[in-house]
């Protein structure tokens, strides 16, 4: 899911929200502005790469990636 315009109060709420089993790690700008309005016991990783490949080492089946796109870098649209 990428968009330009995601509302951070709504989808850190939604976040929030999970059940607790579920593994939640935020990563690259998103994620770092984002930290301060998550609860406790969420992960960030600076990078998409390094938080995919935590989510596999922890067992993760399936993965949502949730970023803020820059447009200008066609490797990662």
């Amino acid at each position: 899911m990428t968009c330009e315009e995601i509302d951070e109060n709504s989808l850190s709420d939604f976040l929030n929200g999970m059940d607790n089993e579920i593994l939640i790690i935020l990563t690259g700008e998103l994620g770092k502005s984002m930290m301060g309005k998550m609860k406790d016991g969420v992960l960030y990783h600076s990078q998409i790469d390094s938080a995919v490949d935590m989510a596999g080492k922890c067992g993760a089946k399936n993965i949502l990636l949730i970023f803020r796109s820059n447009y200008s870098d066609l490797g990662r649209r």
